[in-house]
């Protein structure tokens, strides 16, 4: 379901309204509990929500246009609140991530308020609060490097190479090369030669880079 204004357009109507944002991870999730929970502790704190937004995206997803237009209206002053059914609807990448929202949030006079998450994020328990997930933040990185240098160090040590693979062998590359001059599409070339969309790109990019260079005798 769509914003009050679709993804990113500014709301144009009272300023420093209450929102509320939904997001359940596939269609097969009801996002009717959340709206009812939501409802029910907005009122209980004198407060109505008067914009909702919702979508279905998985927790890893780095496109929410409805967050995304939501962080826009706090932007412009227009919010008052927002409430979420638990913190992590509005993460994407952990801790980090989630507390660089809500302090942006925060920021623009927005306050974040939580129905099934148990604490305040405004007044004093708040910056408590938020220290912590500051502090989780904190542990979340460095856990992520020490992984990354043991996975690293474990692969040395076995004499394999680290790092991101090659992209596509001299076959696959020379296969690809084939198909396009064959007219395939570069997406149905890819598929054929056991490539990623987005790895057919850049070989085609550099045998075009490549040919320039070729007829021209310069790099631009």
């Amino acid at each position: 379901m769509a914003g009050p204004t679709g993804p990113g357009k500014r709301y144009k109507g009272p300023v420093r309204q209450t929102a509320a944002y939904l997001r359940v991870s596939s269609r097969g999730q009801d996002e009717a509990l959340q709206r009812e929970a939501i409802t029910r502790a907005a009122a209980a704190r004198g407060e109505t929500v008067a914009l909702w937004f919702s979508e279905v995206r998985s927790g890893k997803a780095s496109l929410r246009p409805e967050l995304d237009a939501i962080r826009n209206l706090a932007r412009g002053g227009e919010l008052a609140g927002l409430w979420v059914f638990k913190l992590n609807r509005l993460t994407r990448r952990g801790a980090v991530d989630l507390l660089a929202t809500v302090h942006e949030l925060r920021h623009y006079g927005c306050q974040v308020s939580s129905v099934a998450d148990h604490f305040a994020l405004h007044g004093p328990m708040g910056d408590v609060v938020l220290a912590v997930i500051g502090a989780m933040a904190e542990w979340e990185l460095e856990t992520q490097r020490d992984l990354r240098e043991a996975a690293r160090a474990a692969a040395e040590a076995r004499g394999r190479r680290w790092g991101r693979p090659p992209a596509g062998s001299l076959d696959q590359r020379a296969q690809l090369r084939q198909l396009l001059d064959q007219g395939l599409t570069l997406r149905k070339a890819a598929i054929q030669a056991g490539l990623t969309y987005g790895v057919a790109q850049r070989l085609r990019a550099a045998d075009r880079q490549a040919e320039k260079v070729h007829s021209t005798g310069s790099v631009e």
